[in-house]
């Protein structure tokens, strides 16, 4: 072997260990970073070292629950994100931790509501052991309640409301025996009505409104017998009224409205001599209203509206002296409106359209002094309008139209000083249009039409410097349109036509600047029609020039 031979082998053998120690230490690295790995990704390994750090807890070897925690909420804060990132840190006291309570070492409270968050609800929150009080609403969470929340055994309140939450209710939460509150309300959770949620013996509010839950309302949450709120309201909700809900004794508000509930109302419900708010409207509820109902005497709010009810108005239903809202329209009552109802001195709220009711107006609804609103329109009334309305002194609506009412308008109706809308329209009335009606200084709606009224239109009603519609249409008044009506500034609406109204048409009526419906039609008008209604037509009036 020459010289070059020897020297080319020594070279082969340097390059080939060079290759193999190449390859060891690239060996080494993949080694070392693989194990980094393994170990980075255990967590829980990573965060007791940093949440063990004496700056987020405190003393962590005397306080290792507190560093749990501390790791759980370190893990959960990956999973929501918003516009201001948490202050959650190992290098910040956990004491300082925004929306963190720590008490007795232990995290007990977070509350994280109105903070724009999006993302998931961790499930990792479920390791939580001593939390009572969690706060996540208002935000924009999306995916669902995670089943492990069912693990948090204090837990005493648990608010999700307004947020975009899916999926069902989880049977978990049946095992929250310390729950007193329940909030789900305004999300999209969908599915049934979990019956575990009875077995939550010291629940007192449960609110999972406007969602789209669906089946029938559990019979076991008659069981809640602590209870004092139950809005099951604006879902999907079927079947009839579970008889048992009249077990809750303790309850104080009842809302199932806006539901696809059948069946008549349970008798049982009577015995909820503590119920201050009664909604059971827009449902597909039958039969009778249970005369029961007048054990209620602390109800405040009764709502019956929008269904299919039928039967009478029970006369006992005078006897809630505390009764504040009264909705029974859209049913199919029959029947006279009790003159008992006139005994109900704080009903602010009186609304009984819809129905098929009969009779006269009883005078006794005068003694109304507190009602604010009174609709009766849409049933088959007779006779003439109380004078003694006129003594309901609070009345911003009085909704008496499409009925079959008689008789002259009452005058005294001018007395009633916070009136914005008089709807008589679609009756029978007759006589003249009563001057008084110029002094309702607030009124905004006056519609009178299709009565059989006589008369001239007053000039008084020229006052009226809030009115935007003045209907009188398709009645039998006479005279001339008064100029006063040229004062009304803030006039949208105004409907004479089908009158036998006689001269011009006031110039001063195409001043007004907010008018857009006008009608004179069908009325032996003459002179010219003012070129600001330049929409108007008036048989074969001209226009001014």
């Amino acid at each position: 072997m020459n010289r070059n031979q020897r020297i080319a082998d020594g070279d082969r053998r340097r390059i080939s260990a060079w290759v193999v120690l190449s390859v060891l230490i690239f060996l080494g690295a993949a080694i070392t970073i693989i194990v980094w790995l393994v170990v980075r990704s255990s967590t829980p390994i990573a965060n007791e070292v940093e949440c063990s750090n004496g700056i987020a807890v405190a003393d962590p070897q005397a306080n290792p629950g507190l560093v749990a925690d501390c790791e759980t909420l370190l893990e959960a804060k990956d999973t929501f994100s918003g516009p201001v990132p948490l202050n959650w840190s190992v290098t910040t006291p956990m004491d300082q931790w925004e929306g963190v309570t720590v008490s007795r070492a232990r995290v007990t409270g977070l509350n994280l509501s109105e903070r724009n968050l999006t993302g998931s609800i961790p499930a990792a929150l479920g390791n939580l052991s001593n939390l009572q009080t969690l706060w996540l609403n208002n935000n924009y969470l999306t995916g669902s309640i995670p089943a492990s929340l069912g693990n948090l055994f204090h837990l005493q309140t648990l608010n999700l409301r307004y947020n975009q939450l899916t999926g069902s209710i989880p049977s978990a939460l049946g095992d929250l025996t310390n729950l007193q509150m329940l909030n789900l309300r305004y999300n999209q959770l969908t599915g049934s009505i979990p019956s575990a949620l009875g077995g939550l013996s010291n629940l007192q509010t449960l609110i999972l409104n406007h969602n789209q839950l669906t089946g029938s309302i559990p019979s076991a949450l008659g069981d809640l017998t602590n209870l004092q709120t139950l809005n099951l309201n604006h879902n999907h909700l079927t079947g009839n009224i579970p008889s048992a809900l009249g077990d809750l004794t303790n309850l104080q508000t009842l809302t199932l409205n806006y539901n696809q509930l059948t069946g008549s109302i349970s008798s049982a419900l009577g015995d909820l001599t503590n119920l201050q708010t009664l909604n059971l409207g827009d449902n597909l509820l039958t039969g009778n209203i249970p005369s029961v109902f007048s054990n209620l005497t602390n109800l405040q709010t009764l709502n019956l509206g929008d269904n299919l009810l039928t039967g009478n108005i029970p006369s006992s239903l005078g006897n809630l002296s505390n009764l504040q809202y009264l909705h029974l329209a859209g049913n199919d009552l029959t029947g006279n409106i009790p003159s008992s109802l006139g005994n109900l001195s704080n009903l602010q709220y009186l609304h009984l359209a819809g129905n098929d009711l009969t009779g006269n107006i009883p005078s006794s609804l005068g003694n109304l002094t507190n009602l604010q609103y009174l609709y009766l329109i849409d049933n088959l009334l007779t006779g003439s309008i109380p004078s003694a309305l006129g003594d309901l002194t609070n009345l911003q609506t009085l909704n008496l139209n499409n009925n079959q009412l008689t008789g002259s308008i009452p005058a005294e109706l001018g007395s009633l000083p916070h009136l914005q809308t008089l709807n008589l329209n679609n009756n029978q009335l007759t006589g003249s249009i009563p001057a008084a009606l110029g002094s309702l200084s607030r009124l905004r709606t006056l519609n009178l039409n299709h009565n059989q009224l006589t008369g001239s239109i007053p000039v008084e009603l020229g006052s009226l410097f809030h009115l935007r519609l003045l209907i009188l249409n398709h009645n039998q008044l006479t005279g001339s349109i008064p100029a006063a009506l040229g004062s009304l500034f803030h006039l949208r609406t105004l409907y004479l036509n089908h009158n036998q109204l006689t001269g011009s048409i006031p110039a001063a009526l195409g001043s007004l600047p907010k008018l857009m419906y006008v009608r004179f039609n069908n009325n032996p008008l003459s002179g010219c029609i003012p070129n600001a209604l330049d929409s108007v037509s008036v048989n074969d009036l001209p226009f001014c020039d």
